[in-house]
């Protein structure tokens, strides 16, 4: 007969009520006679308790340390695993950053580009220009609309995504710029000079800026 000497035991004992089973679980403690627990004790005591079973009895040594070091050899195997885990992850969130990054710049490579600078662009199709309004808008888009443009101007007002550049020193907004990406503007402040790139969307005039989209800071 199976004796729980020194051991925790689960009991189960069903009730029914009104032909409805109710299991209740009560787990109980058994501990042997006296004589039983100076042996437990005294195994524990002189070997460790690793090295005992619930009996009281010593386990042979070579077959626990083996199972202890397998336990740990599989532990270590296991943070092994898991850290390559991580750095493969990571890896591959590099690869597909650059990826994505090569992906862009050839696109945006591809885009035409206008070397004129504000001054230059003003004359030909914005304010500064004697041009009729046609020819203005001829002009515009054969040569600066969809155009990747450098620009150098002054900060008039900055946003996370987005910044108000003048390039002369007329208090009018000159550049109206959403950049690329979020957050690119965050931390300019007004009065600031910078160099931005970016592919131009709308012509401006008098009273209007230029309007500009995958904006970047160069400097």
């Amino acid at each position: 007969m199976f004796r729980a000497i020194g051991k925790f035991i689960k009991w189960f004992l069903i009730i029914s009520v009104s032909g409805t089973a109710i299991i209740f679980g009560v787990m109980a403690f058994v501990p042997g006679s006296a004589e039983e627990q100076a042996k437990i004790e005294n195994c524990n005591a002189t070997h460790g308790e690793i090295y005992c079973d619930w009996r009281g009895n010593l386990l042979d040594k070579a077959t626990v340390d083996a199972k202890i070091a397998k336990k740990a050899e599989d532990a270590k195997a296991k943070e092994i695993a898991d850290a390559k885990k991580v750095e493969e992850r990571k890896a591959k969130r590099i690869a597909d950053a650059l990826a994505k990054s090569i992906k862009e710049n050839k696109a945006y490579a591809s885009v035409p580009k206008n070397r004129n600078n504000f001054a230059r662009t003003d004359d030909e199709v914005g304010c500064g220009s004697t041009y009729s309004k046609d020819r203005r808008k001829d002009i515009f888009n054969a040569k600066y609309k969809d155009h990747r443009m450098t620009w150098t101007g002054i900060v008039v007002e900055a946003k996370a995504n987005k910044v108000l550049l003048n390039m002369n020193t007329s208090f009018v907004q000159d550049l109206d710029l959403k950049f690329k990406k979020e957050g690119a503007g965050y931390y300019l402040r007004e009065g600031q000079e910078i160099t931005v790139k970016f592919i131009m969307k709308s012509a401006g005039g008098c009273f209007l800026a230029f309007g500009g989209k995958e904006g970047e800071i160069l400097r």
